[in-house]
């Protein structure tokens, strides 16, 4: 899942905190800012059960934070992202289970 127009002052351990009531996270991706070291205003949160991830994602949509309107949206993930031809190019193993974000 891509949380957007996240306040700031968030940090990864904030984000568990809201997400993971409904399920097991398979990681958290906060990036920060090089200067201030605070978040970047986005964030992703990847559940293991793409159930948990439709909950989580229906009790945030259109939810305020810190004082600000948040965007939440699937993340399609870089693999979806490439055509046929990137993909079969890819020396990435296929055997992976697929990842709910």
């Amino acid at each position: 899942i891509f949380i957007g127009n996240l306040p700031y002052s968030y940090t990864e351990r904030d984000i568990a905190d809201m997400f993971e009531q409904y399920g097991r996270l398979k990681r958290i991706t906060v990036p920060l800012d090089n200067r201030t070291h605070n978040n970047k205003g986005f964030a992703f949160v990847e559940f293991e059960n793409r159930r948990d991830a439709e909950d989580a994602y229906d009790k945030y949509r259109g939810c305020n934070l810190g004082g600000r309107a948040i965007r939440i949206d699937w993340d399609v993930g870089k693999e979806k992202k490439f055509n046929n031809s990137e993909r079969r190019n890819s020396s990435r193993s296929r055997s992976r289970e697929p990842s709910y974000r």
